[in-house]
């Protein structure tokens, strides 16, 4: 039997990545640039500029079952090409903001037309057109959202500083439309529409015996699920305190921003581990093995608080970056593991939802807490009680996944 080509499984491979580099990589993890500039231009305080990416993260995630469904329902490219465009134009309009309901609004708009061509969707096309290999599919997908937010970051910095804040908008409202709809231009939703079958799979599968999405039942599993994902989420609270938190102990904020970028390279390598380690052993035994990293890595925060080397803090940190793969592509993996093909997708796009409002709130509640007792200790140990928490919640899943059937 001939073995299928490669070259249009590569081509979706691409289409994915550019979607994820899109929405997260450029849209979400690079937001922080312009805070400081547009502050110091339009006379607004950071946080309420802040607040323009958590609505944007929010919508992203709360609005993923809908785009699902939008999808799903019509022409999936067409549907998929407007929201990119949508999400072009919002950011391309920040550019002429100059009030804070300007931007709100326009985030807002971003941030519904993102989940179009975020995580849900990739994480759908990636089970459609991968029955082998799906876990390092998803790792290389994945982990550009970390390779993109740590190289644009820096460079949208230096073209704001030569140039202006506008100008840097422009830049991401051309960047947005180049990764992620370039893609579409060989996009299908479904192997099947070329006469091809997901990579890795024996029969080919008749359009008489195609796949229909079905709407979760929202059990107590479903809860468990949706609790376990929204824990895991506010365990990276931590990571973009980093600065600050190196000052906590005697270092400079230099150390903090190196521990952030020593975070972002674990966020990319451990996502490739992560997919390497799902397609060997399964995704229950990879997930395992990433939280037991950083577990031992909030350990070692605890245990150097007055006295730590910079060698260790970025190690430290390195494996902090790891429960983003526990995120990105750990929890896609495990909704597929648990749940039916007809369900995975509709179900992952709902845990969409919570994975935004986690990673939003914990950022939020780590100022709180240092804003309240002046440093991070009690947030820390608040990390590793919530660390704890998803260990167990974790493994009560595992417990119960062969009655998800009769749920």
């Amino acid at each position: 039997m001939n073995k299928p080509p490669l070259k249009p499984y590569l081509l979706i491979l691409i289409s994915v990545i550019g979607m994820v580099a899109s929405s997260i990589g450029i849209i979400q993890n690079a937001a922080g640039v312009f805070f400081l500039p547009m502050s110091q231009s339009l006379g607004l305080g950071m946080g309420a500029l802040a607040f323009s990416t958590t609505l944007t993260n929010l919508l992203t995630g709360f609005t993923s079952p809908f785009a699902m469904r939008l999808l799903k329902k019509y022409s999936f490219v067409k549907v998929m090409r407007i929201a990119i465009v949508g999400a072009s134009v919002a950011t391309l309009l920040m550019a002429f903001s100059t009030e804070l309901w300007q931007l709100y609004t326009l985030a807002i708009l971003r941030g519904f037309s993102s989940s179009f061509f975020a995580l849900a969707p990739v994480v759908y096309l990636i089970g459609n057109w991968f029955e082998a290999k799906q876990g390092l599919v998803m790792g290389i997908a994945m982990s550009f959202t970390g390779i993109f937010g740590a190289l644009l970051s820096p460079l949208l910095n230096q073209l704001i500083q030569v140039s202006s804040w506008q100008m840097g908008y422009v830049a991401v409202s051309i960047l947005i439309m180049m990764t992620a709809f370039t893609g579409t231009s060989w996009l299908k939703a479904d192997p099947k529409l070329m006469g091809l079958q997901a990579y890795g799979a024996s029969t080919l599968q008749h359009e008489s015996e195609a796949v229909i999405a079905q709407k979760p039942k929202f059990s107590l599993f479903f809860w468990m699920l949706v609790s376990f994902t929204l824990l895991t989420a506010t365990l990276t609270g931590l990571v973009q305190h980093f600065p600050n938190y190196s000052l906590t102990l005697g270092l400079s904020s230099a150390t903090g921003a190196l521990m952030v970028s020593s975070a972002m390279v674990g966020n990319v390598i451990f996502k490739l581990i992560m997919g390497s380690l799902s397609d060997k052993f399964g995704s229950i035994k990879a997930v395992s093995v990433i939280f037991t990293i950083n577990a031992l890595a909030i350990l070692g925060l605890l245990s150097f608080q007055n006295q730590a080397s910079q060698a260790v803090l970025m190690l430290l940190a390195f494996m902090m970056g790891s429960i983003y793969a526990n995120i990105a592509v750990g929890t896609p993996l495990l909704t597929k593991t648990f749940y039916p093909k007809e369900q995975a997708p509709i179900v992952y796009a709902y845990l969409t939802s919570f994975v935004s409002a986690g990673g939003a709130s914990s950022i939020y509640i780590f100022g709180v807490l240092y804003d309240v007792f002046g440093h991070y200790r009690y947030g820390i140990w608040a990390l590793l009680s919530v660390q704890l928490m998803v260990i167990i919640l974790f493994y009560r899943l595992v417990r119960l996944r062969k009655q998800v059937s009769s749920i």
